[in-house]
């Protein structure tokens, strides 16, 4: 499952999101869940990702990439997987209003 050029991935439910990688390249995850945890592997490209949601949700799965991923909403976004970046880094940024909350491991190489 991919989101690029500003494209949306839109949660209702977890069913139809399946086991495999989510990968954004300049996009956008939407969390209409009351709550719920997320267990896929998340890699961002290099044009960043926003995860966006008004209820609490979970990124459980490793969050890996080069760019930045950037937190939205009124709902905390846990990230509870381990943060993977190479050399170029990672950043990280929560706008006005959201909330966010690292519990995973971090392995920057």
């Amino acid at each position: 499952m991919a989101a690029s050029g500003g494209g949306a991935i839109s949660l209702g439910d977890l069913s139809g999101v399946g086991a495999g990688s989510i990968s954004f390249d300049n996009g956008n995850l939407f969390s209409m869940l009351a709550s719920g945890t997320l267990t896929n592997i998340v890699a961002v490209g290099a044009g960043g990702a926003t995860v966006s949601s008004s209820n609490p949700s979970t990124l459980s799965g490793n969050v890996t990439g080069t760019s930045k991923l950037t937190v939205a909403g009124s709902g905390e976004v846990v990230l509870s997987g381990t943060l993977s970046s190479s050399s170029t880094g990672m950043a990280f940024d929560v706008l006005a209003g959201g909330s966010a909350r690292l519990t995973g491991a971090s392995n920057f190489f």
